[in-house]
């Protein structure tokens, strides 16, 4: 997923299922030992600042080797309805890369706690 690959999501409003990620460069991948990850939605598709965020995740390194990183978002994170947009990013020290964005949407579920 090096690159800032494109995806977009549906997901729905009030789960708390992981995100799965695994990462990826030419299709081989990744050893992610020693790198970090955070995970940032927004209302807003080109925010200039934090303001609009609705929620920020840190990643857990699943398996280093086999690349594998996971955001787990509470029921609470998900309680949305409509479009907002992500953005997955790794970091090495000083070093951030983009490796995915796109639109999330969040489907109204139809169970009701």
């Amino acid at each position: 997923m090096l690159g800032a690959k494109t995806q977009d999501i549906n997901y729905p409003r009030g789960d708390s299922k992981p995100f799965q990620w695994t990462v990826k460069k030419d299709g081989t991948v990744v050893n992610i030992t020693g790198f970090t990850y955070v995970m940032a939605v927004n209302s807003d598709r080109y925010p200039t600042d934090a303001s609009n965020e609705a929620f920020k995740l840190t990643g857990s390194i699943i398996s280093a080797v086999a690349g594998r990183v996971d955001f787990a978002p509470s029921t609470t994170n998900t309680d949305l309805v409509g479009p907002y947009y992500y953005e997955v990013q790794q970091l090495d020290g000083t070093v951030k890369s983009t490796l995915a964005k796109g639109k999330i949407t969040f489907d109204q579920d139809t169970a009701k706690d």
